[in-house]
């Protein structure tokens, strides 16, 4: 798919690492960068843009690893719920990421990327697996060293993660967590309206030079 976004963005350093409970507390991501994840920034790869719903993308670094925050004003009910513990985190409501340590890679080939995803699971709980380097192509697995929180208003959700240096490590080319680091990354929503699922997203589909 063309890509629709295609821009440089600096990730700052947190000038305090926020406790990860799914709720953003005082100033801790004031300084964080805010991407806008909606159906006028991204484009659909599955479903339909009619359901995308307004997002905002946070995300900051220390030296210890990458922390992310959605803010997710969800309108739609989904009939899927992820089960936990189970792997694949393709179901229900959440939000993924795709991203190439080589700005040169393209494809889903175990390695070659980290495809993040993060869902709102049962029992409101949440939940994260990494796709093509922890588990085995389209298997996924648990990142068992990340930290993963969320929460729910109606069907509006927050997820909040840490992901420590230890989970950048695994790839052909890992990522090291310093000053001057880059890597190519789409951020995606995964929407569960009901039975159908929009993926929309703001860049390239597993094709990083774009």
């Amino acid at each position: 798919a063309a890509h629709t976004e295609n821009v440089q963005h600096n990730i700052p350093m947190a000038a305090t690492a926020p406790t990860i409970d799914g709720v953003i507390s005082g100033d801790e991501w004031d300084n964080a960068l805010a991407i806008k994840v909606n159906k006028d920034t991204t484009q659909a790869v599955s479903g339909t843009l009619d359901t995308c719903p307004d997002a905002t993308f946070y995300w900051m670094w220390n030296y210890d690893g990458l922390y992310f925050f959605a803010d997710v004003k969800d309108s739609t009910a989904p009939a899927t719920v992820h089960a936990r513990n189970v792997g694949s985190y393709n179901s229900g409501d959440g939000v993924q990421f795709c991203i190439y340590p080589d700005v040169t890679a393209s494809g889903s080939n175990v390695g070659d990327l980290y495809f993040w995803s993060l869902v709102v699971a049962e029992d409101g709980k949440a939940e994260i697996g990494e796709h093509f380097v922890f588990g085995t192509g389209s298997a996924g697995a648990d990142v068992e060293d990340a930290v993963v929180a969320c929460t729910k208003d109606g069907t509006n959700y927050t997820i909040e993660a840490f992901m420590p240096c230890v989970c950048w490590e695994s790839s052909n080319m890992p990522i090291t967590v310093v000053d001057g680091t880059t890597f190519a990354m789409t951020n995606v929503i995964m929407e569960q309206d009901g039975a159908a699922q929009l993926l929309a997203l703001d860049s390239s589909w597993f094709d990083g030079p774009t």
